[in-house]
């Protein structure tokens, strides 16, 4: 499921990134659609930011 966000494997320290956000922040609407299909997949998703409140 991540790959098909565009998450690449790191194969010699072994975890999934996201290109282009090594030395910054990824883009939070980004990040909401990977926790949401994440958790659309029963996944448990544990998030280091706050995560963005959709506004009415």
């Amino acid at each position: 499921m991540l790959k098909s966000h565009g998450f690449k494997w790191h194969r010699k320290n072994q975890y999934w990134y996201a290109p282009g956000t090594r030395h910054g922040e990824a883009d939070t609407g980004f990040m909401a659609a990977v926790v949401a299909d994440l958790r659309a997949a029963d996944l448990t998703v544990t998030t280091a930011q706050p995560e963005a409140t959709p506004s009415a």
